[in-house]
This record gives C-alpha cells, sequence and structure tokens, in this order.
C-alpha cells in the first residue's frame, strides 16, 4: 500500500536533463544500440517490463556510468539511491486506486502522490476506516513529510531545477526515507 521513491523514475529523468542540457540523445541511442545489438532483441515490439529489464541491465554498463558520471557519482544520489531500498522508502497507491490511470504516476513520484491523497481523502478515507488525514499521517509515519500541516515543497523534485538544488533535494528526501525507517524499526 504506501511506498515513497522511485530511484529508477529520478535516475531516468536525471539523465534525461543530463542529455538534454548537452545535446544529446544517449539515453535513447545508446539503449538502442544495447538492445539491438547486445541483446538481440526487437527494440521496437519489446513490451514495457522487458525495456524496464534491459534498461536497469543498461544502467549498470560501465559506458553509461562514465557517461552519466556526474550523477552515478554523485554523493547525494547515491545517498538517496540506498535510503530508497529500505523499509521507510515508499511510493504511495492508496487502496482502491489500482485500476486507475493515474495509478501509474503515483508510483513516479511519492511526493506528488501524497498531495493527489490529500486533495482526494474524502474518496480515499473509507479504504482507511474514515480515519483523519492527520491519524492516516501518523498510521503511516508521514508526519517528516509536512511541517506545519502542509506538505513540504522542498521534498518535490522539478527536473527544472539546478543540479545543485537537485541534489540537495535528494538529499533533504532520503534524510526523510532513513528518519522514517529508524522510526518503523522503533515500532
Amino acid at each position: 500500500d504506501t511506498f515513497f521513491s522511485s530511484p529508477y523514475y529520478y535516475i531516468k529523468e536525471m539523465c534525461r536533463k543530463y542529455d538534454i542540457e548537452n545535446n544529446d540523445n544517449y539515453y535513447v541511442s545508446d539503449f538502442k544500440r544495447f538492445v539491438i545489438s547486445e541483446k538481440d532483441e526487437d527494440y521496437l515490439n519489446m513490451d514495457n517490463n522487458r525495456a524496464q529489464y534491459l534498461r536497469k541491465e543498461w544502467f549498470c554498463l560501465k559506458s553509461t556510468k562514465e557517461h552519466y558520471q556526474k550523477i552515478f557519482t554523485n554523493e547525494d544520489v547515491l545517498f538517496y539511491v540506498e535510503s530508497a531500498h529500505k523499509i521507510g522508502a515508499f511510493h504511495i497507491i492508496p487502496k482502491r486506486f489500482g485500476y486507475l490511470p493515474k495509478c501509474k504516476w503515483l508510483l513516479d513520484d511519492g511526493i506528488r502522490a501524497l498531495m493527489v491523497i490529500e486533495d482526494n481523502w474524502i474518496s480515499i478515507k473509507k479504504s482507511y476506516g474514515n480515519i483523519s488525514f492527520e491519524e492516516y499521517k501518523r498510521k503511516f509515519m508521514l508526519e517528516d513529510v509536512y511541517y506545519n500541516r502542509k506538505l513540504r515543497k522542498e521534498l518535490m523534485i522539478d527536473f527544472n531545477m539546478t543540479w545543485e538544488e537537485l541534489f540537495e533535494t535528494l538529499k533533504k528526501l532520503a534524510i526523510v526515507i532513513n528518519n522514517r525507517t529508524e522510526s518503523i524499526i522503533r515500532r
């Protein structure tokens, strides 16, 4: 029912940002080369699951890591990726949302998903025993994502940010995730 971060999505978008800034199309062209030449697969007829699996394999190639060195060697990115694989990391797919088209992007951005949940709490809360949104935040240990009852906007990733702002936001998100992990362990 709950997760909070998507290293795959954020890394994918950072690579795209890097390519745009460098007037490059490496993310698409080299992956296509990898699929066709190295994996001997039909690039155009691949289903999403297979493409995502191969994309993760492609991310691990030495050539990919070298090309995106700015991203893959950044301490804040590594800290975030590590935190996002712990128990306190969570994407949010509210109960009964699985059939909705918006479910896909809820997987990608946990903070924006929380905004959707909060905005639609009246229709969602019946799936959670009609508890208040404040009770929901306590139950799922989301208090650190809020300040003065408002979602902490500084935790939102915007790929139009500068690299420094983006890396700093990932670091803040990793700290929140690690704090939540500690709370879950203590609970």
